[in-house]
């Protein structure tokens, strides 16, 4: 399967006149987002499981890896990839000054599976440019 992409131009952020205003690179052309509601779908019909068993399995998932990450564990889903907590902290001198406040919650973090790494690989992937007019 080839990956579409089209032609995106940008501001130039090192632009030093008038000749140079602009970049071009190439995006990936994303065509929708896929709603929890279809995920379902798809899921139930590639899997021929009840579409009400698969949801109810598909939220106590959600909860429970937001439970476990908010409590300081990372969750391994295999051949998808690591969740964990991410945090900003400030840099003090020493270890006693180092204090609860010091840390924020920053973001969860997703670190992708070795097969994912692996299906990204640049060897493997095919472009395909879409002309837009």
């Amino acid at each position: 399967m080839k990956i579409k992409y089209r032609i995106v131009k940008r501001k130039n952020p090192k632009s030093t006149g008038t000749s140079d205003l602009y970049v071009y690179s190439g995006a990936p052309i994303v065509y929708s987002c896929i709603s929890r509601n279809e995920l379902l779908d798809f899921v139930a019909s590639s899997c021929h499981i009840d579409r009400s068993e698969i949801e109810a399995v598909m939220s106590a998932l959600v909860t429970e890896v937001e439970n476990m990450v908010l409590s300081g564990h990372s969750v391994t889903l295999p051949g998808l990839g690591t969740f964990q907590l991410r945090v900003a902290y400030d840099y003090e001198d020493t270890a006693a000054e180092v204090v609860a406040s010091d840390l924020s919650v920053r973001t969860v973090g997703f670190r992708r599976s070795s097969e994912i790494r692996h299906m990204m690989d640049p060897k493997l992937i095919e472009w395909e440019k879409i002309v837009e007019d």
